[in-house]
């Protein structure tokens, strides 16, 4: 079939899943952008295929994520081992594209934001914070951000275990922090992580003696 923008429309023309509605538009939105004729035919086709993935399995679009791109891609590959790298990426960004023109349309969820361990603590510190203390926004979003950096030198994009904090981590923190920051400006950072420590504390995750490691540290 003649790569043309007729032949791409009867193409997603054929669709029967849940995508069916949408990839007309899909189709006319690359060419409003400007994409070569035969790019489209190609996107259109990768679209095609993953609208009948999606049929067989039972898929509704507003359950449609990025999980299930992954898994059609996975798919794909058990199935045709000898399929190119570079093919395989082009099909990757050309369902990335209609997930994110299904996205802008209000059709599916948004992406989820990926979070790691440290960003959980954190997010349920300064709840605690919020909830308990009353603190204004300014010195929570201040408070977060020390108990980040410093979760972060413990514990990388890992798992987060409080009970596993020493006071050598603790002296450690401050001690690096020293190197950039003039005394009013570490007075807060020993603030700030004596506050956090004294919440996973309050969690029973650690004692008041990794607590008072802040002042050894800074003295």
């Amino acid at each position: 079939m003649e790569r043309t923008f007729e032949s791409a429309a009867e193409r997603v023309g054929r669709a029967a899943g849940p995508l069916a509605s949408h990839l007309g538009a899909f189709v006319n939105s690359l060419f409003d952008h400007q994409f070569a004729t035969s790019v489209v035919y190609i996107k259109a086709r990768h679209a095609l295929a993953f609208d009948r993935w999606l049929r067989k399995r039972g898929v509704v679009l507003v359950d449609l994520s990025d999980v299930h791109v992954e898994r059609y891609q996975h798919r794909t590959r058990r199935r045709y081992q000898c399929i190119r790298t570079a093919t395989g990426y082009r099909e990757y960004q050309a369902l990335m594209q209609l997930l994110k023109f299904l996205r802008c349309r209000g059709e599916c969820p948004a992406a989820r934001a990926k979070t790691t361990a440290v960003d959980d603590v954190v997010a349920h510190y300064g709840q605690h914070l919020q909830n308990h203390q009353g603190l204004a926004t300014v010195t929570i979003e201040r408070y977060r951000t020390v108990a980040k950096r410093f979760l972060h030198q413990c514990f990388g994009s890992g798992v987060v275990d409080l009970r596993a904090l020493r006071a050598g981590d603790v002296i450690a923190f401050v001690q690096r922090q020293t190197k950039f920051m003039r005394p009013p400006a570490l007075k807060c950072i020993a603030t700030a992580l004596r506050s956090f420590l004294r919440y996973a504390q309050y969690r029973g995750e650690v004692t008041t003696a990794l607590a008072a490691a802040v002042a050894i540290a800074a003295a």
